[in-house]
């Protein structure tokens, strides 16, 4: 986990507490908030406040935290940063800790599937980020991005990220069954695996 100085211990109760909770894998979106002449900034869940004491601001919830690590979940390039877990009451939990603690399954070899761009051609290529850092893949002849083949990796970056900079953790695979597509949504994690 991310936040090295968490101590399982410490969290247990917690990590009991959110393991009763539904979790949904999500992309994390500004949401609004009320803000004072101070700056500080209360999430808005439409209570009721002062407009001569607050001001409204459709998009002013700028980030939220995992709750077991505190890494910021916030708009980024960085997919790391910006998908994770969200539960029914609005707490985030970043890919990670999710994995460790309340799956107890952590993998490696999931990826966002950040865009599907489907050229002229009829070929469908999908924009792929990994959800963990600094992980190695190989594609081969028997790869699969979720249950679908592919046939190639491009590790030319096909985005620009948010400062105008080539986005190097975005990868372009593509899907050899058009017909698959129907598969996949944007947004959702999926393995990359060779059988």
């Amino acid at each position: 986990m991310r936040g090295e100085h968490i101590s399982v211990e410490l969290c247990k109760e917690d990590i009991v507490y959110l393991k009763t909770l539904n979790w949904s894998f999500n992309k994390w979106i500004p949401t609004p908030a009320i803000i004072d002449s101070t700056g500080y900034t209360s999430k808005y869940i439409g209570q009721k406040y002062d407009p001569s004491k607050w001001t409204y601001s459709a998009n002013g919830w700028n980030h939220d935290h995992c709750e077991i690590c505190s890494i910021a979940m916030l708009e980024s390039d960085d997919p790391i940063e910006q998908y994770g877990y969200v539960s029914e009451f609005e707490e985030w939990m970043c890919h990670e800790c999710y994995g460790k603690l309340i799956q107890e399954d952590f993998k490696t070899n999931e990826f966002v599937l950040k865009n599907i761009v489907k050229l002229s051609t009829g070929q469908v290529y999908f924009l792929i980020s990994p959800m963990v850092e600094g992980i190695d893949f190989e594609v081969t002849e028997q790869t699969y991005f979720g249950k679908s083949k592919i046939s190639k990796y491009l590790d030319i970056p096909r985005k620009i990220n948010m400062d105008g900079k080539q986005d190097y953790r975005t990868f372009s695979i593509l899907l050899i069954n058009t017909n698959e597509i129907d598969h996949f949504e944007e947004n959702r994690l999926y393995e990359l695996t060779n059988k």
